[in-house]
């Protein structure tokens, strides 16, 4: 399963889902992935380890790639990092970045877009062949 959000909750949903299958049969493999799984070492390279977020650089370039037709770059907010509540859970949250973005916008470009999307799939390749090969994750 390869989901799309890198939330915790999304990702335990995910797993929860997946439960009742691999309780029923031990020996079906289901792996929980997203691309956040694997995008450390490019944030960290572009220096976006802590300011990177929801329509960022990392994400904005990659659409720059996959439907650049719907990339409105005029649109595109300076570098924005609200703070979100930590604790409180809050009536429609997305209130809180009401442009959408929350994160660093000052490093979007094609060529981002093309190195993260290429670093993701190969890391996903790898850890599917691993699997394959070996039934374990290392």
């Amino acid at each position: 399963m390869i989901g799309g959000h890198a939330e915790p909750a999304q990702d335990a949903a995910l797993r929860e889902a997946a439960l009742p299958l691999v309780n029923a049969d031990p020996k079906l493999i289901v792996v929980s992935i997203g691309p956040y799984d694997f995008l450390e070492p490019i944030r960290r390279e572009t220096d976006l380890t802590k300011t990177d977020g929801h329509a960022g650089s990392i994400e904005t370039s990659q659409m720059l790639v996959i439907a650049p037709d719907r990339i409105h770059m005029d649109r595109v907010p300076a570098v924005t990092r609200p703070a979100l509540s930590r604790f409180r859970i809050l009536a429609n949250p997305e209130s809180e970045f009401s442009t959408g973005v929350r994160g660093d916008t000052s490093k979007i470009s094609r060529e981002l877009g093309e190195r993260s999307l290429e670093y993701i799939v190969a890391a996903i390749v790898r850890l599917l062949r691993t699997l394959d090969e070996k039934g374990a994750e290392s």
